[in-house]
């Protein structure tokens, strides 16, 4: 009985790691996210406020016929 509750809290014990190691990861990927979020987000709003060209051309292309 005492080998068994010895084996089941070392695999507890690893869980545990385990799932510490995995909260921090997730915590970076969400860090990693905003970052990203923000940036796309900062462009999307530099694209939306830069005015048209004074020439009338727009950087847009025509589709190709």
């Amino acid at each position: 009985m005492d080998r068994n509750n010895s084996e089941l809290y070392l695999k507890n014990c690893q869980i545990f790691q385990e799932n510490e190691r995995l909260r921090k990861q997730a915590e970076e990927l969400r860090q990693e996210q905003r970052a990203l979020f923000t940036e796309l987000t900062q462009k999307v709003a530099a694209l939306i406020s830069t005015p048209p060209a004074a020439d009338g051309n727009s950087k847009k292309t025509e589709p190709k016929k």
